[in-house]
């Protein structure tokens, strides 16, 4: 059954996190320091891996995390969106992949784009808000042009090639990424990062036939900072306890959650709920965050942003039920390929790989350890097809699983 809707909680509990982020910035440092340590976030490459907390510090990380946070929720106030599922995990996108290559400036182009691409159809900006938000995937390539096109450091010239090539990409955003959900039937959560992947390709192969190469990075910072862990987890258990208050005080009807396959758009906030939605939220991110912990894997930038998409997306189709299926065929890869569960690479697809979650759902356990498996191994091959300006690239490559597995399903049950 559908349920109305109320926004006011979901508003406020988007404040909460924003607020969340900026003071655990700024107790966690010298708060001058802090804001000095924005500078090397905004004039630095973020094509991937660019762990901010390895260019700068934890606090300006977080700081920066927490502006790209307010100015989310600023777009969303003068857009006038109503809020639901993809209001949350937009917005936890934003936030979680501000840790590790968007930053408040190198945003702004993909905006403007996607606003001239509203004009020009004479429609409301906010009708395209959410291709904007979550496109600001390739926001790299506008740091990328900045920074390096004149081959002299940042000038004027430099400046105004990477915001038109950054609004580019913004105004090709919202037609692709219609035609990409059509195309992956709902089966890829991160729709728009297979969108994203395209416009990469293109622009990495025409600034190389003109001379100009992106940089594939790795700057990845190792261990975890136990004050981060514990910050981690009261953050993404409050979530539980929040959603158990509003649910009346009781975990009642959330095993409901379980029964839908995920397959986008799947809004949890409208089918079931905010209360249970939250808790859905809750319980896989700190699932998420536990499978990091006991593998002994590295919390910093990267994962931080992996654990928030998870917690977004724990609104709009993934849910324990159909996530560990594709998680385990990244385990199960593991024990056979020349890899390890540790490499940096592999952390991140372990928890990325949750966007073909919808493929558990709709097809079963076994299939979903299948699309696993093929995402671990496509994953660690295609940055170099995009040069590292997709920072969803997970999303690109589970796009690719599902366009060579879907029609092998279906080919197996139309047989059966």
């Amino acid at each position: 059954m559908l349920e109305k809707i109320k926004e006011a909680p979901i508003k406020s509990f988007l404040y909460y996190v924003s607020f969340c982020l900026l003071i655990f910035s700024l107790v966690t440092a010298n708060p001058i320091a802090t804001v000095k340590g924005l500078g090397p976030i905004l004039l630095s490459s973020s094509t991937l891996i660019t762990d901010y907390m390895g260019i700068s510090s934890m606090s300006s990380a977080f700081l920066n995390a927490a502006i790209v946070s307010f100015f989310t929720l600023f777009l969303f106030h003068i857009a006038k969106i109503q809020y639901n599922g993809t209001s949350i995990a937009s917005f936890f996108l934003m936030a979680g992949f501000s840790l590790f290559g968007k930053n408040f400036l190198n945003i702004i182009p993909v905006f403007l784009g996607v606003y001239v691409y509203a004009l020009v159809n004479k429609d409301s900006f906010r009708k395209y808000i959410y291709a904007a938000l979550f496109g600001t995937s390739i926001a790299p390539i506008v740091s990328e042009v900045i920074i390096h096109f004149s081959g002299r450091g940042i000038t004027l010239q430099s400046i105004i090639v990477g915001t038109i090539i950054g609004g580019v990409c913004g105004f090709l955003l919202p037609a692709l990424s219609v035609e990409c959900l059509r195309v992956l039937q709902g089966f890829n959560l991160y729709n728009i990062g297979f969108a994203t992947g395209l416009i990469g390709i293109f622009f990495t192969a025409a600034f190389k036939s003109f001379g100009f190469g992106t940089e594939i990075r790795m700057i990845w910072t190792t261990g975890r900072s136990p004050i981060l862990c514990v910050f981690l987890y009261a953050l993404f258990l409050s979530f539980i306890l929040f959603g158990y208050l509003l649910n009346d005080k009781s975990f009642q009807n959330y095993p409901i959650i379980f029964r839908h396959s995920g397959r986008a758009v799947a809004d949890f906030t409208v089918m079931d709920g905010f209360p249970l939605t939250l808790i859905n939220m809750g319980v896989v991110s700190t699932f998420a965050l536990s499978y990091l912990i006991v593998l002994n894997g590295d919390v910093n930038g990267p994962t931080i942003g992996a654990l928030f998409t998870v917690a977004g997306f724990g609104a709009m189709g993934k849910h324990l039920k159909n996530m560990c299926a594709p998680m385990f065929g990244v385990f199960f890869m593991s024990m056979l390929a020349h890899w390890s569960l540790k490499d940096p690479s592999v952390q991140l697809a372990a928890l990325f790989c949750t966007g073909l979650a919808p493929i558990t759902g709709q097809y079963g356990f076994g299939w979903g350890i299948v699309a696993g498996a093929m995402h671990s191994l496509i994953v660690l091959s295609v940055t170099t097809f995009h040069g590292g300006l997709n920072l969803y690239n997970n999303g690109f490559a589970a796009g690719l699983v599902v366009m060579l597995l879907i029609p092998t399903i279906e080919s197996f049950m139309k047989d059966n």
